[in-house]
């Protein structure tokens, strides 16, 4: 949008960093080159890991979560060789379909009704590490957060504002919407043994504004935030950002 930055008197703008490189031996060789630079320069944890054996469980069962399928598939993952299982989207209250529950994060009591622990302590039992998957930035129409506050959504006033896949944009502009995502992804790696994060963003910032402003950038720089401080406090889990969406594709994160 037009203004996204207007700096003031002496104000400084960082902008992304922008990385190439060149190599003698044609595409293949840039390709190896840029991922060997990723891989010592970029990632941050964990240093020098192997990348782990994933087994995810989103087009095993997609929304339809049952705890003792999820053990057993837990099993025949762990039998497989398997080292990572990681939860899908479907975990959280309400969401039983694209069109609902985004930002309602707190386990599905009937989908779990003991919790996450029974799955979670399974899975570590059988050696592997577990995972989870999360979309923290986003927010259905129909969910409890929304009816709750509407307001939070990033958008322009007098315009009206498109859904992607169903859900908007949640404003980490608002200190408010942006302590109830680290308050309720703290009780998540907080409560919780979780090795792994697979972090979602499934649609774009479409007039993305905060008070009458343009907001591409300051919520960029909002989710940058959140991450360190999720980082800083739970050192031992791993992020990793979900391309299949794309709007999380970034060297920073």
């Amino acid at each position: 949008m037009p203004g996204e930055k207007a700096l003031r008197k002496n104000e400084t703008l960082y902008t992304p960093w922008l990385y190439a490189c060149h190599s003698a031996d044609g595409l293949n060789g840039m390709s190896q080159q840029y991922h060997r630079f990723l891989r010592d320069e970029i990632i941050r944890f964990p240093e020098q890991k192997p990348r782990p054996v994933h087994l995810n469980t989103w087009e095993g069962i997609y929304f339809n979560h049952n705890p003792d399928y999820i053990m057993q598939m837990a099993e025949r993952a762990a039998a497989l060789g398997v080292e990572r299982f990681i939860i899908d989207d479907g975990w959280f209250k309400g969401r039983n379909d694209d069109r609902a529950a985004l930002g309602d994060w707190y386990t599905d009591e009937q989908k779990y009704p003991n919790g996450l622990m029974p799955v979670i302590k399974h899975v570590k039992s059988l050696g592997m590490e577990f995972g989870i998957w999360v979309e923290p930035e986003m927010i259905n129409p129909d969910s409890d957060l929304f009816r709750l506050h509407p307001d939070w959504v990033l958008s322009m006033p007098g315009y009206s504002q498109p859904t992607g896949r169903y859900q908007y944009v949640l404003n980490l502009n608002i200190p408010e919407a942006f302590a109830y995502i680290y308050e309720r992804f703290s009780w998540l790696l907080g409560e919780h043994p979780v090795d792994y994060v697979k972090w979602d963003m499934n649609r774009e910032l479409v007039q993305a504004g905060h008070e009458g402003r343009a907001a591409a950038d300051a919520q960029t720089r909002q989710f940058y935030r959140l991450l360190d401080l999720l980082r800083e406090r739970f050192p031992h889990v791993e992020f990793e950002s979900c391309a299949s969406g794309g709007g999380v594709l970034t060297s920073k994160s």
